[in-house]
């Protein structure tokens, strides 16, 4: 498969199918079946023919097809290609806009795979310029206590950290990375202390402030996010 295929050559023609009566629930268990692979470049590769077939039989905008073919580029990332991965993901992501709509939960889940494969390129900075645009899409659209919500300011929060590990690493900080990297204060995001205690510092070191951990954890528990980190910055969530 040539990671530079135009998109009508690799996804097909845009006219909806009437597929035979059970041919979808096939391909929805062959999909699944693709799943449980062994190695995920086994499964990238089973999961593309399978997409194929459902262009084929269900047409290039059906909600399977497209989620299958964010299937293909997550095992695409995970099989250590995360060029392709990014490739694939640039092409369905106005897909899945235009079938399903920029904020359905797909869509938005498309665009957070997509900056994952940006920052596991190299580019973290263009990771967290998708993301600090994502994360407040995500809350109009889907709601403060959504998951994808959660995720997606673990990961910029991550992102933040590791920029501050950079030669040159950036001054302050906006209003939606300080509440990412609060995020996974909050969800204790690590999986050592000594990475928890470094990002108190990253944040520390873009605030200027000091005592950060003392006053996000001594926040009341039934606050958001948001609400710890206009506390513990001392100033309120940005109009």
């Amino acid at each position: 498969m040539s990671s530079t295929e135009a998109p009508e050559g690799r996804f097909g023609p845009a006219t909806q199918q009437d597929p035979a009566p059970g041919v979808r629930e096939l391909l929805l268990r062959l999909r699944a079946a693709a799943e449980v692979a062994r190695t995920a470049d086994g499964a990238a590769q089973l999961l593309e023919a399978v997409a194929r077939e459902m262009v084929a039989e269900l047409g290039r905008y059906d909600r399977e097809t497209l989620a299958t073919w964010r299937e293909v580029a997550r095992r695409q990332g995970e099989a250590g290609d995360p060029a392709g991965a990014a490739h694939l993901l640039g092409q369905v992501i106005p897909d899945l806009a235009r079938a399903l709509g920029a904020n359905d939960p797909e869509t938005l889940g498309a665009r957070l795979d997509l900056a994952a494969r940006t920052a596991a390129l190299g580019d973290l900075g263009g990771a967290a310029g998708q993301l600090v645009q994502l994360v407040p899409q995500l809350q109009q659209a889907l709601g403060e206590e959504h998951p994808l919500v959660g995720e997606a300011r673990a990961v910029l929060g991550r992102q933040v950290q590791q920029l501050g590990r950079l030669p040159g690493a950036p001054t302050g900080i906006g209003w939606v990375e300080a509440v990412a990297v609060v995020h996974r204060l909050m969800v204790w995001d690590f999986e050592v202390d000594r990475e928890a205690l470094d990002c108190v510092g990253e944040l520390e070191r873009r605030t200027g402030l000091k005592g950060l951990a003392d006053r996000i954890y001594s926040a009341p528990d039934h606050l958001t996010p948001e609400q710890v980190t206009a506390l513990a910055l001392g100033q309120p969530r940005p109009a």
